[in-house]
């Protein structure tokens, strides 16, 4: 009998936003003249991405039921690009996981990590021109840090391992953490880039041990941009199919694969609920979720859905 599991990605769920913990495009919310048009603007996020995971999680319902349910991360936006550390941040995540296990009771479910959930990094995305910086783009405020040695401690209670690995219809699936991948090398911060340093070493033994027992797998991670740094310990002619979120839309998926970084990697990006987020508005998705249906003889199908 197959195999059925639930992907989810960038959900980004959040609820009573102030204009304190900068979320959503604070330099835009900045540039406001009043509170009311900030709070306004800020109400209609939490409307829309609320909206969409509802919306999304009772489409989903009626594909089920599932073996499993992964998350590829970014569930919520954290606060102040600190990831899960207040408490409000928390009670976020606590309502999302809710809403999750409401959905799908009894089914297991696994999380990948993404940047809000443990400390964003702002970057240049990678198409376009080196000359277009984070501020540019209205993406956010650039901070030193990022990811922290707290926001890592509190992820791994609320969320769960940083990285682990799912034996699953005779396939190994691998779930990576790219977070530490990019803090470890552009945390502003000395004792942050050790931290993430000494966790990316971690991963990579982990890697490097079951890789060598593993005949099938399957790579899910948040940021596919990442994986160049761990291709050494991946032999390419093992993996079956990499799932990856932060991408939003899987057409930006399509285009990263045809990089030659990327060939034999059968990249393949689950969608945001609710589309790619513009400080102006949504490009939205013509798909909410993926179901991937793994077989007899590791045959596998990845559908996906709207």
């Amino acid at each position: 009998m197959a195999t059925r599991i639930l992907l989810i990605s960038d959900v980004h769920f959040s609820y009573e936003s102030m204009e304190s913990e900068q979320m959503w495009f604070p330099p835009h919310v900045t540039r406001m003249s009043t509170s009311a048009k900030a709070r306004k603007y800020l109400a209609y996020w939490d409307r829309v991405v609320d909206q969409g995971y509802r919306k999304m999680l009772c489409r989903a319902q009626k594909q089920g039921p599932f073996d499993l349910v992964i998350s590829l991360g970014d569930n919520t936006p954290g606060t102040n690009e600190r990831g899960l550390l207040t408490e409000k941040a928390q009670q976020r995540w606590g309502i999302f996981l809710s809403l999750l296990r409401d959905s799908f009771p009894n089914t297991p479910m696994r999380f990948v990590w993404g940047g809000h959930e443990v400390g964003y990094l702002h970057h240049r995305p990678w198409f376009l021109p080196r000359f277009f910086s984070p501020e540019r783009l209205m993406t956010g405020v650039a901070k030193k840090d990022g990811l922290t040695r707290e926001s890592f401690q509190v992820v791994r209670t609320l969320v769960g391992p940083p990285w682990q690995e799912i034996k699953i219809a005779g396939v190994n699936i691998f779930l990576l953490n790219s977070e530490i991948l990019h803090a470890s090398r552009k945390s502003g911060t000395q004792g942050t880039r050790a931290f993430a340093e000494d966790q990316e070493r971690q991963q990579a033994d982990f890697l490097a041990t079951r890789m060598a027992q593993t005949e099938t797998a399957i790579i899910a991670v948040h940021d596919a941009t990442q994986l160049k740094h761990l291709s050494h310990l991946i032999p390419v002619e093992k993996v079956e199919l990499t799932l990856a979120g932060h991408f939003h839309l899987p057409s930006l998926g399509e285009l990263y694969s045809l990089l030659p970084q990327m060939w034999g990697w059968n990249l393949k990006v689950v969608p945001s609920p609710t589309g790619w987020m513009f400080p102006w508005g949504v490009i939205p998705s013509r798909n909410k979720f993926c179901v991937l249906r793994i077989g007899k003889d590791h045959e596998f199908c990845l559908r996906y859905c709207r």
